[in-house]
């Protein structure tokens, strides 16, 4: 309510503002009553020279005609008189100017605005962004919503390929701490676009090296596990990120995957501040070009004026809000997100290991 009675009041001083010219009186014309005065004195002034003796009459003929064409000099000077609008014109034109500015504002703001939208405090919207953070997807769920997608853009390998693959899952399923047999089926799933699969492979390559899994091997499972959600950080997700957090809280990857996680969770102040780091310290690396790809819409929420800096060559894909919105993509731009997730994945060294 507060809102709509300042907006009124704003657009009426405004508009009052405005049409003020149409309501006040034209003010009297100074310049021709002041010259017409003096021009009298002067004539006066030459009867009481004339009365005094002090002019002749041939003399005082003469000023009178000095006079007169002074007089003639002000009237050609003068501008055209211009006659004032009556009254009541004046007052209906200026109330419909009024009525047009204050209905044409509100008009306006209901066409491009949001007149039904209730006050957001601060407190509130961090409230509802911690709201929506507790409630989303787990990464299984995650991965189920978007199966069909993963699906239409997986890779068939070569008949010979599929079929050391096929031996080495085997290999696998009898030997489940086969660190190098899991390593090998990762980049095998990584490539293929078979995200899921990946998934899990890492989580097994993580699993075997226990607390000595590197900050690489977690960063390389969360990557997976967030392309494999289509841009989604699931609380499992999270969990990895604070794994390493624990071992380089400055890691770009980390706080990359961070901000998005807040952009997801209506707080792009925060991801703004996340993703402008990530940029002005990662140099071409895959999580800088990714943030460089979403900071504009996080700035632009947050209230920030930001350019990122130019990158040498094509970026990795999609960003980040292309990945979020793969919902309501078309088929075929789905397709091209997929593929330039898979090349971000190639452009880390994921490499067949067959």
């Amino acid at each position: 309510m507060f809102f709509w009675i300042a907006a009124f009041l704003i657009a009426l001083g405004v508009a009052a503002s405005l049409v003020q010219p149409l309501l006040g009186r034209p003010g009297r014309a100074a310049g021709p009553d002041r010259a017409g005065a003096i021009h009298r004195a002067q004539l006066a002034e030459v009867d009481r020279d004339l009365a005094r003796g002090l002019i002749d009459t041939e003399e005082a003929a003469r000023a009178r005609t000095e006079v007169a064409r002074r007089i003639l000099e002000a009237d050609r000077d003068l501008p055209a008189a211009t006659g004032a609008a009556p009254a009541r014109i004046s007052r209906l034109a200026a109330a419909l100017a009024g009525l047009l500015l204050v209905a044409g504002s509100f008009g306006l703001y209901r066409l491009v605005g949001s007149p039904g939208l209730d006050d957001q405090p601060r407190a509130l919207r961090i409230a509802e962004g911690d709201a929506l953070r507790a409630a989303r997807p787990s990464q299984a769920e995650a991965e189920a919503a978007v199966a069909d997608i993963i699906a239409a853009n997986r890779i068939t390998p070569p008949p010979d390929i599929a079929e050391k693959v096929a031996r080495l899952r085997a290999d696998l399923a009898a030997n489940p701490d086969d660190l190098m047999g899991w390593q090998m089926l990762t980049d095998v799933e990584t490539q293929t676009g078979n995200l899921p699969a990946a998934v899990a492979a890492m989580a097994e390559v993580v699993r075997i090296k226990g607390e000595s899994a590197t900050v690489e091997d977690l960063v390389g499972l969360v990557d997976r596990m967030v392309f494999s959600a289509q841009g989604h950080v699931s609380p499992e997700a999270e969990a990895v990120l604070d794994r390493i957090a624990g071992l380089e809280p400055e890691n770009l990857a980390l706080l990359y995957y961070t901000g998005l996680l807040y952009a997801e969770t209506d707080r792009a102040d925060l991801a703004f501040q996340l993703w402008r780091r990530v940029i002005e310290e990662g140099g071409d690396s895959l999580h800088a070009r990714l943030a460089r790809d979403g900071i504009a819409d996080v700035a632009w929420l947050s209230g920030r004026d930001y350019t990122p800096p130019d990158l040498p060559g094509p970026g990795p894909g999609p960003g980040a809000d292309a990945v979020a919105a793969a919902a309501d993509m078309e088929p075929e731009d789905r397709d091209a997100m997929v593929r330039g997730m898979v090349e971000s994945c190639r452009d880390r060294n994921f490499v067949v290991l067959l």
